[in-house]
C-alpha cells in the first residue's frame, strides 16, 4: 500500500523564489531533515538527475531521482532504484499576486521493504509535514535575506 500526501499552502513570497528553493537540490542537505547528502549528477534547464542520501539512526540509503523542471511553475520528481519501489513528487506553484504564491505539494511512494513501509506508516504524515515545513522555513529565510 503506497504512502501518499497532498498539501496546499499559500506563502507571501514570489513564485520565482519558491521555485528556486525547491529546484536547488544541491542545498537540500543544509536544511531538510534526514537528508545527509544531496548531489547533482547532471542538470540542464529542463531536467536534472540527483542522488539523495537519507538517514535516521541506523538507517541510511541513497536513491537517484529524475527531476523535470518547468521553470517557476512546476517540478516533478520520480525515483525507482534503491530502497524505493517508486517515488513520485509534484510541486506546483501558482502566483496569487506578485508577492504571494499558492503551492500544491503531493508525494506518493512505496518502499521495497514491506517491514520498513509498515514501520513508516504511523509517522509518515508528521514526517512529510516536517519536510514541507522545512521547505517553507527555507523559502522565508531566503526571501528575507
Amino acid at each position: 500500500m503506497p504512502l501518499k500526501l497532498h498539501e496546499t499552502r499559500t506563502l507571501n513570497v514570489p513564485q520565482r523564489t519558491i521555485y528556486e528553493v525547491v529546484a536547488n537540490v544541491q542545498a537540500y542537505d543544509k536544511f531538510l531533515p534526514w537528508c545527509l547528502k544531496s548531489t547533482i549528477i547532471s542538470r540542464d534547464d529542463k531536467e536534472m538527475i540527483a542522488d539523495l542520501t537519507i538517514g535516521y539512526k541506523n538507517f541510511k540509503e541513497t536513491y537517484r531521482s529524475h527531476v523535470l523542471l518547468s521553470p517557476y511553475h512546476e517540478i516533478k520528481v520520480s525515483s525507482h532504484p534503491g530502497p524505493l519501489k517508486y517515488l513520485y513528487t509534484n510541486w506546483h506553484f501558482t502566483p496569487i499576486t506578485e508577492n504571494s504564491t499558492k503551492i500544491i505539494f503531493s508525494i506518493e511512494f512505496s518502499l521495497k521493504s514491506r517491514l520498513l513501509q509498515k514501520a513508516l506508516k504511523p509517522i509518515f504524515l508528521k514526517s512529510m509535514q516536517k519536510i514541507v515545513g522545512a521547505f517553507q522555513e527555507r523559502v522565508i529565510s531566503v526571501s528575507t535575506s
